[in-house]
């Protein structure tokens, strides 16, 4: 019997979750105070602390073409690579 295919490829698993504590500037802790509850008034609901910066996170870094074109590059083991780095190294 067939599995078949469908469009949506086969996810990888999620590395896990990791703790991250910083001590961040006074200006930005308002700032980033202020954003949420931008975010809260944009929204219609309350966001955690932990849980808007792991969201800004997420946003600068899908929005960095220069770091997305070097993770492609880098996941592939294309020349430059990390992985292809560690093969060199062998």
């Amino acid at each position: 019997m067939s599995k078949g295919t469908i469009r949506l490829k086969e996810k990888k698993p999620d590395p896990p979750a990791r703790h991250l504590r910083l001590k961040i500037s006074g200006e930005l802790a308002a700032d980033v105070e202020h954003y949420g509850r931008l975010y809260a008034e944009v929204h219609g609901q309350e966001i955690g602390l932990c849980r808007l910066v792991e969201g800004i996170l997420e946003q600068f870094l899908e929005s960095d073409h220069e770091f997305q074109k070097r993770k492609r590059r880098d996941r592939a083991g294309g020349p430059g690579s990390e992985l292809a780095k560690v093969s060199e190294q062998r």
